[in-house]
């Protein structure tokens, strides 16, 4: 599970939405020690997510779940079927090149 550190409106206003640095390494560790990789990204908007993409079997992007988190789970241990697809283009960098198309994700 990767995120964000807390923010608030324009508090959390940053020129670079890339993934931290100790988020990217623990990635890096984790993926040498298992067979599948999910990566859950909880933030508040698309995260710069190419450094970890190709060491992730399956990326969520599950946003800011709150008291929802349980559903989270629900989805990832197969007690609810797994859908979603996203409102809007996610860049692939800054220059908000996409990265994968409005609508891309499971149905």
């Amino acid at each position: 599970v990767l995120g964000e550190a807390p923010y608030a409106e324009g508090e959390g206003d940053r020129a670079d939405l890339s993934l931290s640095a100790d988020a990217i390494a623990l990635v890096e560790r984790v993926r040498r020690h298992c067979e599948r990789l999910v990566v859950l990204l909880y933030s508040g908007r698309p995260l710069l997510i190419n450094p970890i993409l190709p060491l992730c079997d399956a990326l969520v992007a599950a946003w800011l779940p709150g008291t929802e988190g349980a559903g989270v789970v629900d989805l990832l241990f197969g007690v609810a079927p797994f859908t979603g697809t996203l409102a809007y283009t996610w860049p692939q960098g800054a220059e908000q090149d996409p990265l994968f198309p409005r609508g891309y994700g499971l149905r």
